[in-house]
Formats: C-alpha cells, structure tokens, sequence
C-alpha cells in the first residue's frame, strides 16, 4: 500500500482485514487438503466419483461461508470498535471486500483440488497469475482512491479472477451452481456491507 500512496494506518487496516479473513480461508482450504488424500486413492478407478465428492464437500462449505460473510459484513462496522478498540473503527470499510472473499474460497479449494486429481499442477500457478495482475491492475487506482478498502477491493478482484481461472482450466471440475453461489454470495456480502454502513 505504501507505494501506492496508502498511509501505514491504513495498511494495517488492510492487513488486520485479509488476516482475518486468511483465518476462514484457510478453515476452509484445509478441509479440501483433508480430504485430497483419499479422493486421490478413488480417482485412480474413478476420477468422476472422486471430483463428484469433492463438489459436495464445496457445497456443504458454501452452506457456512456465505451466511457468515453476510453476517460479519453486518456486524463487523459495529464490532471493530467494541472488540479491537475505537482506533479500528476506521477498519471496517477494508473488511467488507475481504469478507466477500469467504464465498468464493468453496469454488477456489475445489478446483485446485480437481487439478491435483487430474495431475495439473500448473493449473494452479496460472489461476494464481492470473488473479496477481488484476490485483495489480486494480489495486493501482483503488488503493490510493480508497486506501484500505481498495486494497481488499484488489483482493476480492483477484480471488474472483483466479476462481474463474480454475474453472476455465479445469472444465466441468467447477459446477455452474457452485459458481453462482460463491460469486452470488461474495455480492450479498459486499451488499450487507454496503447496507450496514
């Protein structure tokens, strides 16, 4: 942020914001690591059921990110203050773009694991890639017009570019469903946020 022309509160804002939401990211990421092991044995006979098992796990996790990236997007502006004290009140414009992330973690996990089943492991880097240059191109004009929140903004920009990555990378791996709801659900997060302010 500081070679944008963020100022250092501001970067801590920011960085308070994309911890927090690293903590659900990697709750979430961890259960697809858990499970890789055994789908990875099933696809040997029968990568479809093995992929298909991981779709569920997706869904079921979408169940959880969605109502509490809404629900920490309501209450985080009211919260900062009473939980981190008043000098973070300023923090909860940089975490409603981060919380937007939650959602689209389901169909991010899901399609680095199909990737490893199906033994593309440069699938990964390019999704990867591809969402660091549009966290680049858009934390250029965010940051210095919204400090903070642009650089969150940045990251929920290259989250989504790296989910639509994995899909076009990895085809039918991603279900349309899934896809609508983590991108469904990262826009009723950034609205509960918009609503709350």
């Amino acid at each position: 942020m500081a070679v944008l022309g963020g100022s250092t509160v501001q970067a801590g804002f920011a960085g308070l914001a994309v911890g927090v939401t690293l903590a659900g990211t990697y709750a979430i990421a961890q259960s697809f690591l858990v499970q890789l092991p055994s789908l990875a044995e099933q696809a040997v006979d029968d990568l479809p059921g093995a992929e298909a098992a991981g779709r569920r796990l997706a869904f079921r996790l979408e169940l959880l990110a969605v109502p509490v990236g809404v629900g920490a997007a309501l209450v985080v502006g009211p919260a900062l203050p009473v939980v981190v004290g008043e000098g973070f009140a300023g923090a909860a414009d940089a975490f409603v773009p981060a919380l937007a992330v939650l959602p689209l973690v389901p169909p991010s996990a899901l399609g680095a694991q199909a990737a490893a089943l199906r033994l593309r492991a440069q699938t990964r880097t390019w999704a990867t890639g591809a969402g660091a240059i549009v966290f680049l191109a858009v934390a250029a004009p965010a940051v210095p017009a919204w400090q903070a929140a642009g650089a969150t903004t940045a990251l929920l920009a290259a989250t989504a570019v790296s989910v639509l990555a994995l899909a076009v990378a990895v085809p039918g791996a991603i279900d349309r469903r899934l896809l609508a709801a983590g991108f469904g659900g990262a826009g009723l997060t950034l609205a509960a946020g918009l609503l709350a302010s």
